[in-house]
């Protein structure tokens, strides 16, 4: 007697490798990476730096100390573990590892993503210190609203990039007349 187990369709596997890398990393964060503290010490501060860089390149009078950028001697942006951006990428990695598509393609990619999330979070903290400054009263909309909108656009954009050019997932993409 055999037992004939239905095949999964591509979206069930998708499914599937996403619980599985979600539940790997919840668990890998909760009991190791958090209580140690050490990465998200290191990418909170390396954002405050970079972002100090960029406000320093642009000519503005801006430093750092740990994880707050001061802008012309005003305490503009003190950066959380929450907003240092790692969530973000093992979201971004998560899918993409999720997906289907060369071992390959899926490191280099994913190395591309996580360096312009990291990118465009260090722009982010930059343009929030000057916001603070220039308009104190709009910094709470453009940080909860603006910001982060503009920073998961960038990272839905590069989803929709690896699903059309380097999964190896074919969209139908025939139009359909009304």
């Amino acid at each position: 007697m055999t037992i004939h187990l239905p095949k999964l369709s591509s979206l069930h596997l998708f499914l599937i490798r996403a619980v599985v890398l979600y539940l790997l990393w919840q668990t890998t964060y909760i009991f190791w990476l958090k209580p140690a503290g050490h990465l998200d010490i290191w990418l909170t501060e390396s954002v405050a730096v970079s972002s100090v860089y960029l406000l320093q390149l642009f000519g503005y009078d801006a430093y750092g100390v740990k994880n707050q950028v001061f802008l012309n001697q005003i305490p503009a942006v003190w950066i959380g573990h929450a907003c240092n951006g790692l969530s973000l990428m093992v979201l971004f990695l998560g899918f993409i590892g999720s997906s289907p598509g060369k071992i390959i393609s899926k490191v280099s990619y994913g190395l591309i993503g996580v360096l312009l999330i990291y990118a465009s979070n260090a722009l982010r903290v930059m343009i929030l210190a000057i916001n603070y400054v220039k308009s104190p009263l709009t910094f709470d909309f453009n940080h909860k609203y603006t910001y982060a909108i503009a920073v998961y656009l960038i990272i839905f954009c590069m989803w929709m990039i690896w699903t059309n050019y380097f999964s190896g997932v074919k969209i139908n993409q025939q139009a359909t007349t009304v």
